[in-house]
C-alpha cells in the first residue's frame, strides 16, 4: 500500500536490473524507471479503488537494449475484503509489439498502395471491374459506371447477373479462371436502360499465396468500334477477293491469247526473272517458263533492262531487233531474228522487256531449197544453148538498165524501166525493193504475181544478207543497184523471180 515491495520474482529483477535481495522493501519508484513510474502509479491508483488495471510501456535501460512491456494490476484484498497489497504483473511483449508496428506499416503502405491502385482504374478508358469468384461485384470503375449507365450503389455488393446477359459463357469463363488462367473472350451486358450490347473481355485471376483464386478482375471493352472494323474488314476482304478473281480471269485471258499466238513471246521482268513465255516460245526455244533464266537469253536483254533501269521512262521504246544463233538446252543450234522493246507502266516504274523470236532456220531451209533449185535450173539453161541469142539480148538490156539507173535518171523513170524490162523478159512475178537512209533494211515499194502471204512473208530483208546473196548468185556489181535522186543515199534493189 505505501509502494514498497513486498516480493519480486526473477524475471522481475532482471527487468529491473537489481538483484533480487536488493528489491525487497525498496519502494517502486527506486528501481524501474521514471516513465515507467508514472504509468505504474495510473495503474495503482485503479487497483487501489478495486479495478484491475493493464497497460503498456516502453522500457528504457541504460546498459541494455529496450523492451516491450506488458503490466497488469490487482488488488489483493484479506478475508475481510480490505486492500492488503496490489500485485504488478510484467509480461514482456517486445516481439509482439515490433510485429505489430510491423504489421501497421505493411497496412499503411497496402492502403496507399490500394488507393494508388484505385485512382489509376478509375481513370483508365477501359471498364474494370472487380468480383470474386462467386461473381459478387466488389468493386466498379467509373469507365464501367459509364458504360452500363449504372451507379457505384447499384452494382457493389451484388451479382454480375445484375448487367450480364451471357451468363452461360461467364460460367464457363469462371471454370478457367479458378485455374489460375487468363481468359479473352466476348460476353453479352445489358445497360441500365435495358439496351443490350457486346463487350471484348480480358479477366484476370488474382492469385493468393497459396495458389487458391478467390478474385477476379474483368477489364470489359465496348466491342462496337471492334465490331464496325470487323464489318469493313470482311467488306474489304470480299472487295479484294472479287478483284483477285477479275486479276484471275484477266490472267487467263491473256495466258490464253499468248498461247494462241504464233509468235513466240518472251516479257522479262526488271530483277532478270522471266515472267512469261508462251508455247510458241516454248516450241522454239526448248525451254518452260520453270527452266529458263536471263542467262539463257541474248546478253543485249540485260542491256536493256541496265538501262532502262538506269534512265526509266527517258529510254527510247523503238523495237530493237538482233539476229544471233540459239543454243537450246537438247544442243540444237536455231538462227533466231529477236524484237524486243523496253516497256514501262509510268514514268517510274519498268515492267520489264517483251521479246518476239522467229525463227529463220526454216527461212534458211528455204533459202538452201531456192539455191539447189537455181543450180538445177542453171544447169538446164547451160545444156539449152547458153549462147542463144534471146539471152545475150536479156543480159544487153540488163547492162543498159544498170547504166541507165546509175545515170541521173528518176527514181520512178527507173521504177518504170525495170517494171519494163522484166515485163519484156517475160518475168511476170517481181519484187522491187528501198533502202531508206541509215536503215539496215529493205523494204518492199512493189510487187506483181505474187500471193499475199508471199508478200507478207518478205516485205523486210536483211541488207547484209541481201547484197551477199545478189553478189554470190549473178556476180554483179553495183550496176545491179539502183541509185535514188533523194539526197543520193538510199538505194533500191531489183530481183528477179521465176
Amino acid at each position: 500500500r505505501d509502494e514498497k515491495i513486498t516480493y519480486a520474482n526473477p524475471t522481475f529483477a532482471k527487468i529491473s536490473g537489481f538483484k533480487l535481495r536488493q528489491l525487497k522493501g525498496k519502494k517502486l519508484n527506486e528501481v524501474i524507471s521514471r516513465n515507467f513510474y508514472e504509468a505504474a502509479t495510473r495503474a495503482l491508483k485503479g487497483a487501489r479503488s478495486g479495478r484491475e488495471e493493464a497497460f503498456e510501456i516502453l522500457l528504457h535501460r541504460p546498459d541494455a537494449p529496450d523492451i516491450a512491456l506488458h503490466v497488469q494490476a490487482m488488488p489483493l484484498y484479506d478475508s475481510r475484503q480490505k486492500l492488503r497489497g496490489i500485485h504488478l504483473g510484467f509480461i514482456e511483449i517486445t516481439d509482439n509489439v515490433e510485429a505489430r508496428e510491423n504489421l501497421l506499416a505493411r497496412t499503411e503502405k497496402l492502403e496507399k498502395e490500394l488507393n494508388l491502385y484505385r485512382s489509376a482504374l478509375e481513370r483508365t478508358d477501359n471498364a474494370v471491374i472487380l468480383s470474386d469468384t462467386n461473381c459478387r461485384i466488389l468493386f466498379s470503375s467509373k469507365s464501367f459506371t459509364a458504360m452500363t449507365g449504372f451507379d457505384t450503389s447499384d452494382l457493389i455488393g451484388r451479382g454480375t447477373d445484375v448487367f450480364r446477359l451471357d451468363t452461360r459463357t461467364e460460367r464457363e469463363a469462371l471454370t478457367v479462371l479458378k485455374q489460375g488462367k487468363t481468359w479473352k473472350g466476348s460476353l453479352k451486358n445489358r445497360r441500365k436502360d435495358g439496351s443490350e450490347f457486346e463487350v471484348d473481355v480480358y479477366a484476370t485471376p488474382l492469385l493468393e499465396d497459396s495458389g487458391e483464386v478467390h478474385y477476379v478482375l474483368w477489364v470489359e471493352r465496348d466491342a462496337a468500334e471492334r465490331l464496325q472494323q470487323d464489318r469493313a474488314l470482311q467488306k474489304a476482304d470480299a472487295m479484294v477477293a472479287r478483284k483477285e478473281q477479275e486479276l484471275e480471269s484477266l490472267a487467263d485471258e491473256h495466258n490464253a491469247i499468248y498461247a494462241a499466238l504464233d509468235t513466240a513471246v518472251v516479257l522479262v521482268r526488271p530483277d532478270g526473272a522471266v515472267r512469261l513465255l508462251n508455247p510458241r516460245a516454248s516450241s522454239i526455244l526448248g525451254y518452260s517458263s520453270d527452266s529458263i533464266s536471263l542467262k539463257n537469253l541474248p546478253m543485249f536483254v540485260r542491256d536493256l533492262l541496265k538501262m532502262g533501269a538506269e534512265y526509266g521512262s527517258k529510254m527510247r521504246s523503238d523495237a530493237i531487233e538482233f539476229v544471233d544463233e540459239f543454243l537450246r538446252p537438247d544442243g540444237e543450234k536455231k538462227m533466231l531474228r529477236w524484237h524486243a522493246m523496253p516497256v514501262f507502266a509510268n514514268r517510274d516504274r519498268q515492267i520489264g522487256v517483251v521479246l518476239q523470236a522467229f525463227d529463220m532456220t526454216e527461212f534458211s531451209e528455204r533459202e538452201q531449197q531456192i539455191a539447189l533449185l537455181e543450180k538445177e535450173l542453171e544447169k538446164t539453161r547451160r545444156q539449152q544453148n547458153l549462147a542463144d541469142v534471146t539471152s545475150v539480148n536479156r543480159i544487153q538490156k540488163i547492162l543498159d538498165v544498170a547504166e541507165n539507173v546509175n545515170s541521173s535518171m528518176s527514181f520512178k523513170d527507173s521504177m518504170q524501166l525495170i517494171a519494163q524490162t522484166a515485163q519484156s523478159f517475160g518475168w511476170s512475178n517481181i519484187f522491187i525493193y528501198e533502202q531508206k537512209p541509215g536503215s539496215r533494211r529493205y523494204e518492199l515499194v512493189g510487187h506483181s504475181g505474187f500471193k499475199p502471204r508471199h508478200v507478207n512473208a518478205l516485205h523486210v530483208l536483211p541488207v547484209k544478207e541481201v547484197d551477199q546473196y545478189f553478189q554470190s548468185r549473178f556476180a554483179v556489181g553495183a550496176g545491179f543497184f539502183l541509185k535514188s535522186e533523194r539526197d543520193g543515199a538510199a538505194k533500191a534493189a531489183f530481183l528477179p523471180a521465176d
